[in-house]
């Protein structure tokens, strides 16, 4: 008997119910059957053959470790689009082959996503699954940012899943600097929801040398909007590790027109540009290294003067 389930093991194209036959009698030598059955099931399958799947598979995924390993396994399971076999696949730590479609699918699952972001930050390419949340395509991660870090913050290792997640971030912008600067709104909105939700600390040094303020300035390419960081407790006096001032670093990313306004706004806000960075600059020593021609002192001088009649600290 066992020979004839041998020959029928190595046929190419195993049909449902010769699938069934070894399954029931206990004959899977290399536990590929029950991925053969779910490769039958997408192929076309009767109503029958359904209903008898979804009732075998709790039965015998146990026995099928690869399906920690194997994406395939998941990916046939969003096409058959049975929510209890993606979740039972999920609860036994299927491989993900993609979080872009896992979010798609259980975004309303609270439960199910903590377990799906725990178990995608194992993975030794968990960086892979990072660099879709910002990719183009993946335009839902713009309506699921705030239920993104509930997500990351009801995880076991929060605080390392997010340090992954900026440090990736981080070396994406060295490597790529003019195609992901492009994406900094949407890198700005998951760091501020990340300090919201009390991820990361609003004024500790998150990545390296950089506290989430000069973090997020030194990745923007643009003015950013400082205002939408007042509420959130961020020091816009604190030095990084480097010794780097937020008002110099803001004045390295305003154009020279744009002085005279720019300054204004920060002192509003509460900048002090009377801090010294690690050369010992202030925000006029700072300014002072942009002169040039007249166009460009006339606004150099203008800003110096705005910060002149600010009343320093004492």
């Amino acid at each position: 008997m066992e020979n004839i389930y041998k020959d029928l093991y190595q046929k190419e194209d195993l049909k449902f119910d010769e699938i069934l036959i070894m399954l029931n009698n206990n004959y899977d030598p290399d536990k590929k059957l029950l991925l053969k059955l779910m490769q039958c099931v997408n192929k076309g399958h009767s109503t029958c053959e359904y209903i008898t799947f979804c009732e075998i598979v709790p039965k015998i995924i146990d026995k099928y470790e690869d399906t920690k390993t194997n994406v395939e396994y998941l990916q046939y399971a969003y096409n058959i689009k049975n929510l209890d076999i993606i979740k039972l696949l999920i609860n036994k730590n299927a491989k993900i082959s993609c979080l872009y479609t896992f979010i798609k699918f259980f975004k309303h699952d609270d439960d199910i996503m903590v377990k799906g972001i725990s178990q995608i930050m194992s993975y030794e390419d968990k960086n892979k699954y990072i660099v879709d949340i910002f990719d183009d395509n993946s335009d839902i991660f713009d309506d699921v940012f705030d239920n993104l870090c509930n997500w990351i913050k009801r995880c076991e290792k929060s605080e390392e899943i997010i340090k992954d997640f900026i440090s990736c971030i981080n070396s994406l912008t060295k490597k790529k600097p003019v195609y992901w600067l492009k994406k900094c709104r949407r890198i700005e909105k998951f760091i501020k929801c990340s300090i919201k939700h009390k991820i990361i600390p609003p004024n500790d040094c998150i990545f390296a040398d950089e506290t989430p303020l000069t973090l997020l300035i030194k990745i923007n390419e643009y003015f950013m909007t400082i205002e939408d960081l007042k509420d959130l407790g961020i020091d816009f006096n604190l030095k990084n590790k480097l010794g780097e001032t937020p008002f110099n670093l803001l004045i390295n990313k305003s154009s020279i027109c744009d002085y005279p306004c720019n300054i204004e706004r920060l002192l509003k806000l509460g900048f002090n540009p009377y801090i010294k960075d690690n050369n010992g600059h202030d925000a006029a020593d700072r300014l002072l290294k942009e002169r040039g021609s007249s166009y460009r002192n006339g606004y150099v001088y203008q800003a110096i003067d705005i910060i002149k009649q600010y009343n320093k600290p004492k």
